[in-house]
């Protein structure tokens, strides 16, 4: 509701619980375009918006849900140890849950790979973004978030309980490194 892109009948609508996707269909309609961005899981708008591209990006999933950590520390008060946070039941292959039915014409980036991913976005639909460097909060954003920094002892339970994302993001990234121009939607179907 914040951003200063988001339309002021979608931010006042965001504003009331509970909050409803479906209204957000008219306002695109009224408007004649949309684009809808955030961290949501793909099947919020795919029945509104069955037509739509689907872009999504995977990220190493320890780093990812590190980060998520570091941020709900931040903004969210949240006290308990990254063990207790990547344990909760809802923190346990998220990226692969979020994207449940992606679609097969939708396309599919690697953070890690991520100007590849932006020039296979304007090859797949003729969008260029350009590649921003926001939302970082370290000084060595290149830089993976070090083990001892998240616990050496958590590594292993952490990638036990992953396995889905794990196996998603390994696919992706090898596929990036061989063949930056395949679109990703097929390896959801085998995890």
């Amino acid at each position: 509701p914040t951003a200063p892109e988001t339309d002021e009948a979608v931010r006042r609508l965001y504003c009331q619980k509970p909050f409803r996707p479906a209204i957000v269909s008219g306002i695109a309609s009224e408007k004649q375009s949309a684009v809808i961005c955030g961290h949501f899981p793909v099947s919020r708008y795919l029945k509104i918006f069955p037509e739509a591209t689907v872009i999504s990006f995977v990220r190493e999933p320890l780093q990812r849900c590190y980060s998520e950590y570091l941020h709900f520390r931040r903004h969210k008060n949240y006290a308990d140890s990254f063990k207790t946070f990547f344990q909760q039941k809802h923190q346990i292959n998220l990226q692969s849950k979020l994207l449940e039915m992606f679609p097969e014409n939708g396309i599919l980036g690697c953070s890690e790979y991520y100007d590849q991913s932006l020039e296979l976005i304007y090859k797949s639909i003729g969008i260029s973004i350009p590649p921003l460097k926001l939302n970082q909060n370290r000084e060595k954003t290149h830089a993976p978030y070090l083990p001892e920094v998240m616990g050496e002892e958590n590594i292993p339970l952490f990638y036990q309980l992953n396995e889905r994302d794990v196996f998603l993001y390994q696919k992706i990234k090898t596929e990036f490194s061989v063949n930056p121009d395949v679109k990703y939607s097929r390896f959801l179907q085998q995890i």
